[in-house]
């Protein structure tokens, strides 16, 4: 199919789109918010065509536009007071409101539903358009089903061309998100998709407060029967999987380094931050305020599909007035994917230095401690994968007859030189650090202490955002395994000889020499140092 590119500034153009349209043709046309995909909504022949040019589930009912509130007489069977109000307080504009429909609607419109969606659109083309035509205009977002929404010409051309009769082209839309959706149908009004017209404007309208649905902010069930557009099915989504990612931006950017997405979508006032930080992803934006947000989300989105990003991390807006809108669509532009990232402090240290006592006092802190060594046992459960490959590298004879390890016959086998204790290593260290990030990435908008022993030797390092080493003098350790291990005095030297050469440049140390209460407060000097102002302690 060829597609016609129209002005919307010339009115021969218009009289062309508006002929097009009562021939049963399908065509892109302005509106404030969105392109939409324009076609008789009484003609079922003519909206199926939305359909197949779409590529949208028929679950999916259509907003219909018209050209005034007494057009909508014809489409409902009731206009209640409360809809008078709303349609003179908001009509042209981005208010949908939803009404019980009048049987002369094709239930090909309405997805079945008994209920239609209308609204009178704020845009110079899209009125006369509706005027000229003198038609209802069934008009869904002009782009492939599930992409992120059109808000120029050439994004309707890009995924729509050769597929619709026209463009009507309208420069950039004004708003940037589709309208907001009111269900009137019930007996409390209900906000089924928040848009350009916020909760609190319409509240403002009717004297009393409405209904927010759940779907707003989560998936709808499997089987429930979507009575919006843009309830169901993954939408607005570019190619990249977005994860939203709450809280300061210092938590967001210690998560960025940790988990390295291809990109970055964050506001305006984030880039400078975000480049002094070092980060090495690519960085975009999508405005300064509320506003902002909103007309450049959906171009942000496409731009992300424009760089082939695979994963793209997003500073989502608060959920107030018009940022519940743009919160609502990148939730389902991430598909549900949300994150409110831990914090996780990595803690080590030579034998005798007190790592246990610091992580004790972190854990009454209301930290998240996850003890490698209580990992490292759990590994080696009768049974298990691990357990199995020490058993091929190292020998049957390490399980004993009940399937346990027999841990003195394995140290025997494995610390005999070093080649036996980097084959231990390699098979443990990758199990633990496995289900020590396990445990911490479950552990959501908390501080993860690790516990670890070796871990400067570990991948678990790398997925840490700070490391913390507990140090005292050799004296003062050897002193402490003493009287905690009841062991000789020449077993001692040889356990603490064994770590004379570990390294800990370029991490936090804290010396403990003194009592529990000096390290309580060095420990809580660092995490007030450390920790993004998001994360509580007691």
């Amino acid at each position: 199919m060829n597609t016609l590119t129209l002005q919307a500034n010339n009115p021969n153009d218009i009289l062309v789109a508006a002929h097009l349209l009562r021939a049963g043709e399908v065509l892109a046309m302005p509106t404030e918010t969105v392109y939409g995909l324009a076609a008789d909504a009484l003609n079922p022949a003519a909206v199926a065509k939305i359909f197949a040019a779409k590529g949208r589930p028929q679950d999916n009912p259509l907003i219909v536009h018209i050209a005034d509130a007494k057009q909508a007489l014809s489409l409902v069977r009731e206009f209640p007071v409360e809809a008078k109000h709303l349609a003179a307080a908001f009509w042209p504009g981005p208010l949908t409101i939803i009404l019980p429909k009048h049987p002369a609607v094709p239930d090909v419109t309405t997805a079945g539903l008994n209920s239609i969606a209308l609204r009178v659109p704020n845009h110079p083309a899209a009125l006369a358009l509706l005027q000229t035509s003198e038609l209802p205009l069934a008009a869904p977002s002009a782009n492939r089903s599930g992409s992120p929404s059109p808000t120029t010409a050439q994004h309707v051309r890009d995924d729509l061309k050769g597929r619709i009769a026209a463009i009507v082209d309208g420069g950039t839309c004004c708003l940037g998100v589709e309208s907001t959706v009111l269900d009137l149908t019930g007996g409390t009004p209900l906000l089924l998709r928040p848009g350009g017209v916020t909760k609190e404007q319409i509240e403002q309208v009717l004297g009393r407060s409405i209904n927010v649905s759940p779907a707003v902010t989560q998936p709808l069930g499997e089987h429930e029967q979507p009575a919006s557009p843009g309830l169901k099915h993954r939408h607005y989504a570019p190619k990249a999987q977005l994860t939203l990612v709450q809280g300061s931006l210092r938590a967001f950017v210690a998560f960025a380094k940790r988990e390295k997405p291809d990109g970055l979508l964050v506001f305006n006032s984030d880039v400078e931050a975000l480049r002094k930080a070092g980060l090495p992803q690519q960085i975009l934006s999508y405005g300064s305020n509320a506003n902002e947000h909103a007309q450049q989300l959906f171009a942000a989105l496409r731009e992300l599909d424009n760089r082939r990003l695979h994963t793209v991390f997003v500073r989502p807006p608060s959920q107030h007035g018009i940022g519940l809108a743009v919160y609502n669509r990148l939730l389902r532009a991430a598909d549900f994917c949300e994150v409110k990232p831990n914090f996780v402090l990595g803690l080590c240290g030579p034998t005798g230095a007190g790592k246990s006592t610091a992580a004790n006092i972190l854990n009454a802190m209301g930290c998240l401690v996850i003890d490698c060594d209580d990992l490292a046992r759990e590994i080696m459960q009768p049974g298990s994968a691990v357990l199995h490959e020490l058993a091929a590298q190292f020998g049957r004879e390490i399980v004993r007859e009940d399937g346990s390890l027999n841990r003195g016959e394995l140290a025997a086998r494995a610390f005999a030189n070093e080649d036996g204790r980097r084959a231990l290593n390699a098979i443990t260290h990758k199990a633990i650090t496995a289900l020590t990030l396990a445990h911490a990435r479950a552990a959501q908008g908390r501080v993860v202490v690790v516990d670890a022993a070796a871990l400067l030797e570990s991948e678990i390092a790398q997925h840490c955002d700070h490391i913390a080493v507990i140090t005292a003098p050799h004296d003062v350790r050897r002193a402490r395994i003493l009287a905690r291990d009841n062991m000789t005095a020449d077993a001692a030297d040889q356990r603490m000889a064994a770590q004379t050469n570990m390294d800990f440049s370029g991490h936090t140390t804290i010396e403990n020499t003194q009592d529990e209460a000096e390290l309580v407060a060095k420990l809580r000097e660092l995490l007030a140092k450390i920790l993004p102002l998001d994360y509580a302690i007691s």
